[in-house]
Order: structure tokens, then C-alpha cells, then sequence
């Protein structure tokens, strides 16, 4: 039982392993070898994966949009033209807000359609929630958000941001959206 678990996240591994264009051939394995086999054949991707994480680059890619006082909503439509690459897998994502406001608010956030995030517990999770801060590194550098949910995922797409903000508070003016996306 413990060797089909192990040859099925193998098979996992092998199949996962093309999204990131890594193709290293599992070899057939000898049911007396299979071990043996399967140890080189981990050791043969994890080089190659350092080789490939050598070539990738984690970019921070801002956009902004302007929010509609009406309805509290935002729109932003991200395509390969708007970071020059034509492939990136997305890391997380963070959200700052421009306005008057002084009242915490709190950003729901739809990605695109492409970018599933499935169902937990049987509630659709589709949505994802920003809240007025964004988190800082000890340099100050902004951390992305949701990193868990939306790693490589495709960034491409409509995504609709919207706002709740306390009655009484100022409007929000548009939203500053920051991406990180890994490329080659």
C-alpha cells in the first residue's frame, strides 16, 4: 500500500513538473528496484529544479484603478502586454487604498475566472479579503497576500474589487494593486 502512495505522488511529482517546462523522464521502475530507481530519479529533479529556480524571477507589478463611488467597485483587466511577459505564475497579491477615509475598510477580491480557487468545506472560495493594511518585511518591503491560495495561478484576467467601507467615511478613490508575478 505504502509503494502505490508513493509511485502515485511520484506519478504527481512527474506531471507537475511540465508546468514549470521541467521534463525529466521517469524511468520504468523494476518492482525490486522501484525504491532504488525512484531515489535517483528525485535526485536527477531536485538539480534540475535548482537549475530552474536559478532562471526564475519574482517580479512586483502595480496597477491602478479607479473606483466607481456608487457602487464601491473596481475593475482591472491584467493582460501579458501590461508586464511584458507573456507567461507568469502568480505569487500573491496585496491591495493600498487612496481616499479620504479614516475608518478601517476591508477589499473583497475576485480573480479572474481561469484562476479557480475551488471550494472549501463546500462554500465556494472564490473570493479572497484584504483588509486596510498590507504587511512589511523588517525593510519595509511589501509582502503579498494569499500567497497559499493563489500560487501559480495565472494572473491574467478580469479581476473586481470591492469595497466596504464604514458609513460616515470618505470614499475610496482608487485602488493601488500590486501583483507578484515569477517569469523567466
Amino acid at each position: 500500500m505504502a509503494f502505490r502512495k508513493l509511485a502515485s505522488r511520484s506519478k504527481l511529482l512527474s506531471q507537475s513538473l511540465n508546468q514549470y517546462d521541467i521534463n525529466v523522464d521517469m524511468p520504468a521502475m523494476k518492482t525490486g528496484q522501484f525504491v532504488d530507481a525512484l531515489f535517483r530519479w528525485l535526485q536527477i529533479v531536485r538539480d534540475e529544479v535548482s537549475k530552474a529556480r536559478t532562471q526564475q524571477r519574482v517580479g512586483l507589478f502595480t496597477k491602478w484603478s479607479p473606483v466607481d463611488s456608487t457602487s464601491g467597485t473596481a475593475l482591472l483587466s491584467l493582460s501579458p502586454l501590461d508586464i511584458g511577459q507573456a507567461n507568469g505564475l502568480l505569487r500573491g497579491i496585496a491591495v493600498e487604498y487612496e481616499g479620504g477615509g479614516v475608518e478601517p475598510i476591508s477589499v473583497s477580491i475576485a480573480p479572474p475566472v481561469s484562476l479557480s480557487l475551488g471550494t472549501r468545506r463546500g462554500v465556494d472560495a472564490g473570493t479572497l479579503i484584504c483588509g486596510r493594511t498590507m504587511p512589511l518585511s523588517a525593510y519595509n518591503k511589501p509582502q503579498p497576500l494569499h500567497a497559499d491560495r493563489l500560487w501559480n495561478g495565472s494572473p491574467f484576467g478580469d479581476w473586481t474589487f470591492s469595497t466596504a467601507s464604514p458609513t460616515g467615511n470618505g470614499p475610496v478613490e482608487q485602488l493601488v494593486v500590486h501583483f507578484w508575478i515569477a517569469y523567466r
